[in-house]
Parts: C-alpha cells; sequence; structure tokens
C-alpha cells in the first residue's frame, strides 16, 4: 500500500532529523551557565567559516563556468566582448 505524502514527508522529516534534537535542549541546560554559551560560540563560528569556503567555491564555480560559456554563446567574437560596443 503506498503512503500519502502527510505520510511520506513525516518519514522524511524523522529520517533527517531522528531523535538527535530532541536532547539538545537537555544536553544545553545540563552543560551550565558558562560552557553553553562558549560551545554555542564555538559551533557559531565553525558554521560560519563553513558557509565562507560554500560562498567562495560556489563564486569560483560560476566564473570558471562563465568564462566557458561566453566563449561558446559568441563564437565570432571571441574574446573580444569588453571592447567598444557595437552602435
Amino acid at each position: 500500500m503506498p503512503m500519502s505524502w502527510i505520510a511520506g514527508g513525516a518519514t522524511v522529516i524523522n529520517l533527517v532529523l531522528g531523535t538527535g534534537p530532541f536532547s539538545y535542549p537537555q544536553i544545553f541546560a545540563e552543560s551550565g551557565i558558562i560552557l553553553a554559551p562558549v560551545l554555542m560560540l564555538v559551533v557559531l563560528f565553525v558554521a560560519f567559516i563553513t558557509s565562507q569556503y560554500i560562498i567562495e567555491a560556489i563564486s569560483i564555480t560560476c566564473a570558471k563556468n562563465f568564462t566557458g560559456r561566453k566563449d561558446s554563446l559568441y563564437p565570432l567574437m571571441g574574446n573580444k566582448m569588453s571592447d567598444t560596443p557595437d552602435n
């Protein structure tokens, strides 16, 4: 018997999240008033650095793909796209 879209969505969410996020508030409360914010700042810093690497990788990939597309879209012009405009 096939699942409904609601049951399928609930199954996917359960597989992605698991039971880990349900224990975060308890672990945060038990770690103390000093250790919890310190660990949160460390995780924040790591997440920020990771996001910067991802953005840099995407921009490099887009830049490399753009130069390849420029030659294929305008084969007669070659690399002279930045020269004087046609009037």
